[in-house]
């Protein structure tokens, strides 16, 4: 990306020492091969190195002081973004004082793929193209990325065309929608997070209420506690999130399905046995209403 200058990178000497040292001592990999990398590096963009910022690192407050080198580098060259995984290491506070915002690998690829995905995409099929040891087709390479940064891997998917990216994409978009029917089922969790009982109450759909209270005219304070037992699991978690669910034939009829994602976000490729709440929802006058909930019992199926 710094070679098509979608980018300007910029390091220092120190923040290259300890690129060395952590190849060769924590990876084992060769010296001389890590010394030809990073003088390969060094020639490829010789304007990126940082020099005359030490002034500024006794200035700086950071958890680890060892790390104000970085911050010190990256505020010294006027940098937008200091890209790390490290990112609680570098407190926004502190970094906002210099015009820098801290992000992680995903954030960066992410934000640079939504501004120029053409370009991106390019970018992306000549990496490919170079990788001889092994040959690699994008799917390959995709599955790779998804490892380190699973939402960027998604985004760039989708950018290169690829369909089962494309759809898991279209299904991330959508949930941001306010007005679809993911965000409707966000609303009905938070509703019963918040115990919103008269907004719940407009949410759910008649006859499931009278379902799930056995009352033809259920009081709301009731109904809410019946839908709080049966998604006690996701309205106590946060380790949930939305999965592609089968579109139905009727055109104001939609499925939404949450499944259990655990502490990371990850592609599931592969059918295995997961954790789910299975939504259906119907459009109507009032939006989206939930008509169909599974059992009190999260469901367990193979997706």
């Amino acid at each position: 990306m710094a070679e098509a200058q979608l980018i300007d990178l910029y390091w220092s000497n120190e923040i290259l020492r300890e690129t060395r040292q952590a190849l060769t001592t924590r990876f084992k990999l060769d010296s001389k091969k890590v010394e030809r990398m990073l003088e390969a590096f060094a020639a490829a963009f010789p304007d990126g190195i940082v020099i005359d910022y030490e002034p500024l690192i006794n200035l700086l407050k950071l958890p680890d002081p060892k790390d104000r080198h970085v911050l010190a580098a990256a505020a010294s060259a006027k940098c937008d973004l200091l890209v790390t995984y490290n990112t609680k290491d570098f407190p926004p506070s502190e970094a906002s004082k210099h015009n820098l915002e801290v992000v992680d690998v995903e954030e960066a690829l992410c934000e640079l793929t939504r501004r120029s995905s053409n370009d991106v995409a390019t970018i992306i099929k000549t990496c490919i193209t170079r990788m001889k040891k092994p040959k690699m087709q994008e799917i390959d390479f995709l599955r790779r990325l998804e490892q380190r940064a699973p939402l960027a891997s998604i985004l760039i998917g989708s950018t290169l065309g690829i369909e089962p990216y494309a759809n898991m994409y279209a299904n991330a978009v959508a949930s941001f929608d306010t007005s679809g029917p993911h965000s409707a089922v966000t609303r009905i969790i938070e509703a019963i997070r918040d115990r919103h009982t008269n907004a719940l109450v407009e949410m759910i759909d008649s006859k499931l209420a009278h379902q799930l209270t056995g009352r033809s005219s259920p009081d709301p304070e009731e109904l809410w506690k019946m839908l709080r037992d049966c998604l006690s699991d996701v309205v106590l978690s946060e380790e949930w999130g939305f999965a592609t669910a089968p579109r139905l034939p009727a055109p104001d009829t939609e499925i939404v399905k949450l499944v259990r994602t655990g502490p990371t976000v990850e592609v599931a490729w592969e059918p295995r046995l997961v954790t789910a709440h299975t939504f259906q929802l119907r459009y109507g006058q009032q939006g989206w209403v939930l008509v169909k909930l599974d059992d009190s019992n999260p469901t367990t199926t193979g997706g």
